[in-house]
């Protein structure tokens, strides 16, 4: 608008100046106001040219932006496609690695079921043992409690896995002068025969044992002898006798070397071993 502006006052002059015969110097003061227009013409013509590069300037900027906004969304667009195609066979290998699951849960489910099968056998045999050795357990109290009633009878009493093993001295089962049981060890026989038939199931050896101090053969009648002597005393109290084995073992089993000062007293010994027939358990064990 100010570059029509001065156009239009320069025509202006041109034809007042040729209308006008004015003098020479109203022509250069023309002239003067001319070139001052002019230079201002070229200052605004700069100015438009300097505002038409910030403009282009500007609509590059804009573009370049536009350009950089678009690259960008593309380059999300791509981004969020790959993350929906990993999403996508995340899942998928999730669903596999269920049924895979699903699949081995079966399996040990079956395997364990099987196990628990072959193992049952097994566990009833255990059950088994378990039960008694309880009852083993609840004999050895039972003998405890006529123990502190008989406090001159000396009886050790040893639980060795599925045995429970009574051993007495010879000297004090026994009466000194001749083989056969002493009084207070016969009542205590007595006593303990209550004691077994309270366990119909429990089975009963009774060993004899001698020191090395006389002749083999003789060691032989005399562990002999007494082991049937127990055996005779107890079996007066109805005491199965198919439920007693004897054994005399002479001077074979000794408890202690030949060498101890006390082996004469220590090797002379009677045993009653509590056990139980563990054919009815062997016969669960698998064959196969």
């Amino acid at each position: 608008m100010k570059q029509l502006f001065s156009l239009a006052y320069i025509a202006f002059l041109i034809v007042f100046l040729c209308s006008s015969c004015v003098g020479t110097k109203k022509f250069k003061s023309l002239e003067e106001e001319k070139l001052k227009l002019e230079n201002t013409l070229l200052g605004t013509k700069q100015e438009l040219s300097e505002a038409k590069r910030e403009l282009n300037k500007l609509k590059d900027a804009s573009s370049s932006a536009n350009q950089t906004q678009s690259g960008a969304i593309q380059g999300l667009q791509q981004q969020l496609e790959e993350n929906q195609a990993a999403l996508d066979a995340a899942q998928s290998a999730t669903v596999n690695c269920q049924g895979q699951l699903q699949q081995m849960q079966t399996k040990l489910a079956d395997k364990d079921l099987l196990i628990k099968t072959k193992l049952e056998p097994y566990k009833r045999i255990q059950d088994g043992l378990n039960q008694q050795n309880r009852s083993l357990r609840t004999i050895s109290n039972d003998i405890n409690t006529l123990l502190a009633a008989n406090p001159n009878l000396k009886l050790t009493q040893l639980l060795d896995k599925d045995e429970l093993i009574l051993s007495f001295d010879n000297k004090d089962l026994f009466s000194a002068s001749s083989r056969s049981i002493s009084s207070s060890g016969r009542e205590f026989l007595y006593q303990l025969a209550e004691v077994f038939n309270k366990y119909p199931s429990i089975y009963i050896d009774i060993n004899g044992h001698m020191p090395a101090s006389t002749a083999i053969k003789e060691n032989w009648k005399n562990s002999t002898r007494k082991t049937l002597s127990v055996l005779y005393t107890l079996s007066q109290k109805d005491l199965l006798q198919d439920r007693i084995r004897v054994i005399g073992y002479g001077q074979y089993k000794p408890l202690v070397s030949e060498a101890d000062p006390e082996a004469s007293l220590k090797n002379s010994r009677t045993e009653i071993i509590l056990h139980y027939q563990n054919m009815e358990l062997l016969k669960l064990v698998p064959t196969n």
